[in-house]
């Protein structure tokens, strides 16, 4: 690798995101695979229950449509995203939990008004620079929902769906709350938490003591790239296929074929 450039930039990587560095820290075999090799394979139907249940919400928020109509949505977007996965022994399980996931989480989000739509699309995209003296890279984001005029004054609102209601926020999440708090000052961030049975707003971490080693976490990624290029780094990094990140089947069939195990 030329010494001259900064591993980000050694490595072709523009820009950086909450879930990138989360891949790093939390499994940089996965990351490697996922990131720098760019190995392709689909997420688990978890992801894909989530993704659908937000399309759904989104649909009664921004098309001012019934609850019934955005579960439809939630349905014929998670449908479509699991056609290749009938395997899947969560597929029934998770399809179960769309209709009242959907309702639930619309009901809580009339507490904060109207919502605000970005100029161009259904998501608003935030930047936070990070800097150094040899390298600046912009970490990006996406927001779920806007709301100017809620109750506590102006709020992001995060939608999580999950089948367990966690009592604190993880990491991973708090390091998203803050990066889309520095992007948006003046605003409140929350987490909205909806299970099949419940919601819940959670807001927590420091913003200022979170962001700080978040940008740490990026310095130690720029070293680490900058030891070689992907070939290298996927011969020294540990290797662990019980990582949840590996849990579906088309992961462990990358990680088998990747790795070696």
């Amino acid at each position: 690798m030329s010494s001259n450039k900064d591993g980000f930039t050694a490595h072709g990587i523009d820009h950086g995101s909450n879930s990138m560095i989360g891949d790093f820290t939390d499994a940089p075999d996965y990351f490697v695979a996922r990131r720098l090799k760019n190995i392709p394979f689909a997420m688990g139907v978890a992801v894909d229950s989530g993704t659908a249940i937000e399309a759904g919400v989104e649909k009664i928020l921004v098309d001012k449509c019934s609850i019934d109509e955005g579960i439809e949505e939630a349905f014929k977007v998670y449908d479509a995203l699991v056609a290749l996965k009938m395997s899947d022994p969560n597929l029934t399980k998770r399809r179960e939990s769309i209709a009242t996931s959907v309702a639930l989480a619309a009901d809580a989000l009339k507490y904060y008004g109207p919502l605000e739509l970005p100029e161009n699309g259904r998501q608003h995209k935030i930047k936070v620079e990070c800097v150094t003296e040899n390298w600046r890279l912009p970490i990006i984001g996406y927001l779920d929902f806007k709301f100017p005029h809620a109750p506590r004054g102006k709020t992001v609102v995060d939608l999580k769906t999950t089948f367990r209601m966690p009592g604190k926020m993880s990491l991973g999440h708090q390091r998203q709350r803050a990066i889309y708090a520095t992007a948006n000052p003046g605003w409140r961030v929350e987490f909205l938490y909806v299970t099949p049975k419940k919601s819940q707003v959670l807001e927590d971490g420091d913003v200022a003591e979170i962001m700080a080693a978040t940008k740490e976490q990026f310095r130690r990624l720029e070293r680490f790239l900058s030891a070689g290029d992907a070939d290298y780094l996927a011969s020294i990094v540990p290797v662990n296929p019980d990582n949840w990140k590996w849990s579906s089947a088309t992961a462990r069939q990358v990680c088998r074929e990747f790795y070696g195990v």
